[in-house]
This record gives structure tokens, C-alpha cells and sequence, in this order.
């Protein structure tokens, strides 16, 4: 086995930074030919300082290693927001690759609108937004070495802020297992064009957590399980309803 190692790097391009209002999904529709309501943003209620937010999030089997990288759309380049920035770590550790951000929470609230059209009521309370202002980070440890598991993996980290968490660890497989029992080390690559983050921020008195997805272009995994080692079971984590990201792992044990 080998102990964890980090690998860091990152590419620079040019552009304009903009801002990704994320979209207010899951809105409910009717067919009204007299007026309608519509879910609208409202005013900012919460409004994050400069910090770092994870771009990929990764975790090497027990064993193996892996190699994530983060890719940033065109359109928000320029000398602090890179083409991409990557990370890797090895034998059951898990690290990631982050990038300066603000991130805001707007209250949403359902109005009422003339006329013929769509009834799209709010289904949800807030909106959360997030700019990229730049700065990388890199290599940032999420666990050591050495775990056979990613269940019990932290949602947050001291580098970042304490109100942004992740999930970024195994729950339960939805993937066929991966065995190199009996054979050759195998290699299997992934990309996600999503990562789902959440910020938790106060209200009327109120603790409240709204997510929000990181403005990647992609997000490219690469991972290696030695020969003869054993047999993993897989999380994808880009799977429909999942947080986003790479895969997570559970190691089942050596071959027999």
C-alpha cells in the first residue's frame, strides 16, 4: 500500500467573471387564462465574505488512487479563475481542490401576475447564488490515509468556511463493484458536470441551509485499483438525486 499523496496544479486563461444565479427548481405549474402566480426573488437576506468553496471533491480507494480535476466554464476565467484546477490523493484518503467565492442567499416569495400563463409557485423559501472572485486552493485534505470507507467521511473543513458543507462520502452502492481479484490493476475514469454544495445562515432566529451548485464546466476523475487487491463497492455520486462529484467507496475486503 502506498501513503497518501497530493498532487496540485492549475491552468490560467483569460475572461470575464460572472455571477451563477442558481435556477428555482422544482417549481409546481398550473394552466390559469386570468392571472397567475409566479415565484419571484425578493430581496438578499445573507451575503457571505470572501472564502474558499470545494470545485471537486475526491476519494482514492483503499489501496488505489485518484486524480480529480475541476474545469471552469469560459465565460468566468480571467487572471484569478483558472481554466481548471486539479488534485489527487491515494490509499483510502480524500482530498479536494477549491477557489475563492461569495455566495448569497434572496428570499423567494410567490406574486401574483395578469393575465393568461403558467401557475409556478415557490416551492422552496430561498435561492442561494454564488460568485467566483478567485485565489486557488489546493490539496486540501478532507481525510488521511488508510480508511476502507468513506461513510463516515466530514461534510465541512477548517479550510474553508464553517457554514458551507459537502457530502462527499459513500451511502450506499448504486454501481456494480469494481475487483481486480484474480487479475490486473484496473483503471476506470468518470466526469460530473455537477457539484451540489450547501450554506447555512441565519434568519428570523433561525438556522436555515440552502444548496447551491459550484459554476464548473466538468468535473474529470480518474482512478487506479491494484492487482489482485480486492473488491470495492461503488457510490456514484452523480447518480440522479446525488450530491455530485466522483465516486465513493466501501472496500469489501481482500481476495480470498
Amino acid at each position: 500500500m502506498r501513503g497518501r499523496g497530493t498532487l496540485v496544479s492549475a491552468f490560467v486563461a483569460t475572461g470575464i467573471v460572472l455571477g451563477l444565479i442558481v435556477s428555482l427548481a422544482g417549481l409546481s405549474g398550473t394552466l390559469d387564462p386570468l392571472e397567475r402566480t409566479v415565484c419571484a426573488k425578493g430581496s438578499t437576506i445573507y451575503t457571505s465574505g470572501f472564502g474558499q468553496i470545494p470545485a471537486v471533491l475526491m476519494n482514492a480507494p483503499y489501496g488505489g488512487s485518484v486524480l480529480g480535476t475541476a474545469y471552469f466554464p469560459a465565460s468566468l476565467r480571467n487572471s484569478t479563475v483558472p481554466v481548471g484546477i486539479e488534485a489527487g490523493d491515494s490509499n483510502g484518503g480524500a482530498d479536494s481542490a477549491g477557489i475563492g467565492a461569495k455566495v448569497s442567499v434572496a428570499a423567494l416569495t410567490n406574486q401574483t401576475a395578469l393575465g393568461p400563463g403558467v401557475s409556478r409557485s415557490c416551492t422552496h423559501p430561498f435561492v442561494a447564488s454564488v460568485v467566483l472572485v478567485g485565489g486557488i486552493w489546493l490539496g486540501t485534505q478532507i481525510m488521511g490515509p488508510g480508511n476502507r470507507s468513506d461513510a463516515a467521511e466530514p461534510t465541512v473543513l477548517l479550510d474553508y468556511p464553517s457554514n458551507i458543507s459537502f457530502a462527499n462520502g459513500f451511502d450506499a452502492a448504486n454501481s456494480a463493484n469494481i475487483s481486480t481479484c484474480g487479475g490486473p490493476a484496473q483503471t476506470a475514469a468518470l466526469t460530473s458536470n455537477f457539484l451540489t454544495l450547501w450554506v447555512t445562515f441565519a434568519s428570523g432566529g433561525t438556522a436555515h441551509s440552502v444548496s447551491f451548485e459550484v459554476p464548473i464546466a466538468t468535473d474529470q476523475f480518474s482512478y487506479t485499483f491494484p492487482a489482485d487487491f480486492g473488491t470495492w463497492a461503488v457510490d456514484n455520486l452523480s447518480e440522479p438525486a446525488g450530491p455530485g462529484g466522483g465516486w465513493a467507496f466501501d472496500y469489501l475486503g481482500p481476495c480470498l
